[in-house]
């Protein structure tokens, strides 16, 4: 049911830093979707040291696409083994189909999972929320409560989650006032002494006449409750509202953040992180410069510090470190202490493909400034991939949820990346062919050189090709999953080497042809920006036969037959 891919190790590093890192990112392991489609599995990831989990909002299972939520073990080898498939109840699954199972939030050995789109009762799409408690005895996660709405509001979409110590949120953000759907936020209290759950608060929208969303991202936090309400006008702009619990144990308002130049489009309160006295806020769908002609969802990740009066002050306005090629930055963001890692779109070298990229920044902690450090691609050197929404970090392991693309397939693949320490490696690769133009069906050949331009040695080195189509090679070379990946020596500093690789122009390859080269070391490297050649090969199709010579003499040999049969009728006639 499960298929479990180990690569080669490489980095994922495409873009070279400005500010010094002591660790870099280095792959680990891929894991591939059990059901080897395209179909949203990764959307949303959560990590805790050994434990993974991995969402799927539409996974077909019986009748309906239940979605559900795969749970995996690091191995004492480190490598990450499927050990649960997490399922909505059985008549869940067969009876009421797409209810978007798969809404995590972890919290030591407490699992929250919502199902926004699930039917409850005779309501239909309220939404449902079921809590699992982790046996350590047998590694499963184990269901303990069901939570629902207390009212009997159809489309009320409650299932966003928020768990913490003896208390859970949930955001409801359809819940309809009249006809207006304006959301609601529903909190929950365990018991100490009974170990039961009841329903202690409802909080409406502040705006149930004009408002939209209210709830549709909650993060709860020791006391402090955050709640993201959508604009519905230009004059009501996108915000969060801060909720502070008092001393008789109810959330009463305390703050709201609305920044007052956010842009059209702005998703402000998509995901919320509070560490501390620090808050960041994703708005993935900012149009920084609305007077673009074509518009564009730049993105933009708010930074608030909380001041002596216990306000939230904005600190820092983060945005694409590289606006021109990028969109959607901040849809998905994860932070650990002072790490942060923030997604984007680009579209990495000359390729018109366009990929999920992971900035990472560190916390200055003399300025309370977050500094750029590097961008990560989950793309796989040798395969053309495309957009997810994932990204989880847990201090020592990040986790980058993607489409991997080779030719004719598109599977949902979730990257796991690892710290490694800084070195001094600078491996660049340079290419050459005389080649630029091909008939279909010819080979081809390119010289790579690889060289270690650092003081460091650089051992475990992989070339990855684009390009699948391998004729021959003079090193060792093989598919692995698709992908073209031949082995390189271990190079000394200032140590090259150059390698021979033939391809064949197969059928699929007609037309302009974009090979890329890569080569990383499982050591990682400071400089990555020359660790990728790219060539073109114009594939046209062969020029089309002659006309065959032996037209004539077929026209002689009829003509003689119908003579034979002439005198044949003639004969018969005597």
């Amino acid at each position: 049911m499960y298929k479990n891919i180990i690569l080669t190790s490489f980095v994922f590093v495409l873009m070279q830093t400005s500010l010094a890192t002591a660790e870099f990112l280095v792959f680990d392991q891929k894991l591939l979707s059990p059901e080897n489609n395209a179909n949203f599995w990764g959307y949303r990831l959560q990590i805790d040291n050994d434990r993974l989990l991995i969402s799927n909002d539409v996974t077909v299972e019986g009748v309906g696409k239940a979605g559900s939520v795969d749970f995996y073990l690091r191995d004492t080898l480190g490598n990450w083994q499927p050990q649960q498939r997490i399922l909505p109840p059985v008549d869940f699954s067969l009876e009421f189909g797409w209810i978007n199972f798969g809404l995590t939030d972890l919290s030591g050995d407490n699992l929250l999972i919502g199902a926004p789109w699930a039917d409850n009762g005779n309501s239909t799409e309220a939404g449902k929320v079921f809590l699992y408690r982790f046996d350590q005895n047998f590694n499963q996660w184990i269901q303990t409560d069901e939570f629902s709405s207390s009212n009997s509001n159809s489309a009320e979409l409650f299932g966003n989650v928020s768990y913490t110590d003896n208390r859970i949120v949930v955001g409801a953000s359809n819940t309809k006032y009249g006809v207006i759907g304006a959301g609601r936020v529903y909190i929950f209290e365990k018991d100490i002494t009974t170990q039961v759950w009841s329903e202690i608060q409802q909080i409406d929208s502040p705006y149930i006449d004009n408002s939209a969303g209210f709830g549709g991202s909650v993060l709860l936090r020791d006391d402090a409750l955050f709640v993201r309400m959508d604009r519905v006008s230009e004059t009501q702009p996108n915000g969060v509202y801060v909720y502070q619990r008092d001393q008789a144990g109810i959330f009463q308002q305390d703050d709201i953040l609305f920044p007052d130049d956010q842009k059209p489009g702005s998703r402000f309160g998509h995901q919320l992180i509070q560490n501390e006295n620090t808050l960041l806020v994703s708005s993935g769908g900012e149009d920084l410069f609305p007077e673009r002609i074509i518009p564009k969802l730049d993105g933009a990740l708010y930074f608030y510090l909380k001041d002596g009066n216990n306000k939230w002050i904005r600190q820092q306005k983060l945005v694409s470190p590289y606006p021109e090629t990028g969109d959607a930055f901040a849809n998905a963001i994860a932070r650990f202490n002072d790490v942060l890692f923030v997604d984007e779109y680009q579209k990495p070298l000359a390729t018109e493909k366009t990929d999920k990229v992971i900035h990472q920044y560190q916390l200055d902690s003399s300025t309370q400034l977050w500094q750029y450090v590097q961008t990560i691609t989950r793309l796989d050197p040798g395969t053309m991939t495309n957009n997810m929404n994932g990204v989880a970090f847990d201090g020592t392991t990040a986790v980058v949820s993607g489409v991997q693309s080779t030719t004719g397939q598109r599977i949902d693949a979730v990257y796991l990346m690892k710290m490694v320490p800084e070195n001094s490696i600078d491996l660049v690769i340079s290419q050459s062919t005389s080649v630029t133009d091909i008939n279909l069906g010819d080979t081809f050949s390119v010289d790579y050189t690889v060289t270690n331009q650092g003081s460091d040695a650089a051992s475990a080195i992989t070339f990855y090709s684009t390009l699948s189509n391998l004729d021959s090679a003079d090193i060792n070379c093989g598919l692995v999953d698709s992908v073209l990946q031949c082995g390189i020596n271990d190079l000394a500093a200032n140590e090259s080497q150059t390698f021979r690789v033939t391809y064949r122009a197969n059928a699929f390859t007609v037309g302009n042809l974009q090979l890329i080269g890569t080569v990383i070391t499982a050591l990682g490297e400071a400089n990555s920006l020359n660790n990728a050649v790219l060539s073109q090969v114009n594939v046209t199709a062969p020029p089309a036969p002659p006309p065959s010579k032996s037209g004539g003499g077929s026209l002689f040999y009829m003509a003689i037959l119908l003579m034979f049969l002439a005198g044949t009728k003639r004969s018969l006639r005597v």
